[in-house]
């Protein structure tokens, strides 16, 4: 796997610019092609725009400009309003600009930022981290999704911190710390998905062991998401009993045989006390949104 992660880089580098534009114009198709490219982000041709997808933006590899600015531009003004990685790519990646009670349209969009926030954090100090996604308003009124400020377990356990006064919970979201080499594929796996014997649970509906990502999104039919050491973000979803692959763009452990990406774990956003009271600020506005508009219904 690392030895095709590097090949791929090579490859990426000798088939493109220094500013990222393909040699080609990206025509080809079909099972041959490495849609990674340039910084080992997806090159995506739709509608012929030929632009890299950094999540939280479009980067132009002609023009060598973004297509957006970023989410918390207001943030970062002296700096700039459309810079990558505080123009430090060297040393930082790209964390989809954004943090715990920001407001998103979608869980699954929710679920991915904590994945990219917290994922570094939990596989450096080998420990769980844990969050509820809640449903909320943003100031307009639109329904959408948050994330709650991590509670930090143990290297293998971890349980998010309930959420004071009105709260619609959607899901639960965790990570599941670094590599642990006698816990082998179950690092990158929800637990509960083996049975006591190793093998594979062919209806994960039927699962009910407490203390298993599974067992409890059943109990709480609540869907779960988990970050793993090997950089990939699921879903698991109790009504379907199906899991999903969300995104495989999480910060990876060098560690973990079946590493899904070069992202290093390395520190983006460290948190002080001013910026965990402003996320929670975020947050009680997001709640309070909601349950304003309830009232008046």
């Amino acid at each position: 796997m690392r030895l095709l992660l590097v090949l791929t880089y090579l490859f990426s580098a000798l088939a493109s610019f220094a500013n990222g534009t393909p040699f080609s114009d990206g025509s080809r198709t079909g099972p041959d092609v490495q849609p990674c490219k340039y910084n080992a982000k997806e090159f995506d041709s739709t509608h012929k725009l030929f632009t890299y997808d950094y999540g939280a933006r479009q980067y132009d590899p002609l023009l060598t400009v973004w297509h957006g600015v970023d989410p918390l531009c207001e943030k970062n003004y002296s700096i700039g309003t459309s810079v990558y990685c505080r123009n430090n790519p060297a040393l930082m990646i790209d964390k989809g600009g954004r943090e715990p009670g920001h407001f998103f349209y979608t869980m699954d969009a929710a679920a991915e930022d904590f994945g990219k926030f917290y994922n570094d954090n939990s596989i450096r100090a080998n420990r769980e981290y844990a969050s509820f996604g809640i449903k909320v308003k943003n100031a307009q009124g639109v329904p959408g999704y948050t994330y709650t400020i991590a509670k930090i377990g143990t290297s293998e356990s971890s349980m998010p911190a309930k959420e004071y006064g009105i709260v619609e919970y959607a899901a639960t979201l965790h990570t599941h710390g670094n590599y642990i080499p006698r816990l082998k594929e179950g690092n990158d796996v929800f637990s509960g998905v083996f049975d006591e014997n190793g093998h594979i649970v062919k209806d994960l509906k039927t699962v009910n062991t407490p203390g298993t990502d599974i067992g409890n999104a059943n109990a709480r039919q609540l869907k779960s998401y988990v970050a793993t050491p090997n950089g990939s973000l699921q879903k698991y979803n109790p009504e379907t009993g199906k899991i999903k692959v969300v995104s495989n763009q999480m910060a990876s452990d060098f560690n973990d045989p079946d590493r899904m990406n070069v992202i290093a774990p390395i520190e983006q956003n460290p948190i002080t006390i001013d910026k965990a009271l402003n996320m929670q600020k975020n947050i009680e506005e997001l709640k309070q949104n909601s349950w304003i508009r309830k009232e008046q219904h």
